[in-house]
């Protein structure tokens, strides 16, 4: 996420749904940008990753989710 929150703020990043979601989280950088690895656990096919900030009471930051498409493929032994 990019010129999202400020500094230090956790951004959790979110590949599927239920159970068996992958999740990782990350603190932004002083330009507002986190990343992390996530190694997919998931079936072949098309999933969506999500990246979502709860916000912030000080100072006040309301909450962001953003997503896009994400494709899980097989990997040859």
């Amino acid at each position: 996420m990019g010129g999202g929150p400020g500094a230090n703020a956790a951004v959790t990043c979110t590949l599927g749904t239920g159970p068996g979601a992958d999740t990782c989280t990350a603190s932004t950088n002083a330009s507002g940008v986190a990343s992390c690895s996530l190694t997919p656990t998931q079936a072949a096919g098309p999933y969506q990753v999500v990246s979502s900030f709860a916000g912030s009471s000080i100072p006040f930051l309301g909450g962001i989710n953003t997503s896009a498409a994400f494709t899980v493929t097989h990997e040859q032994d």
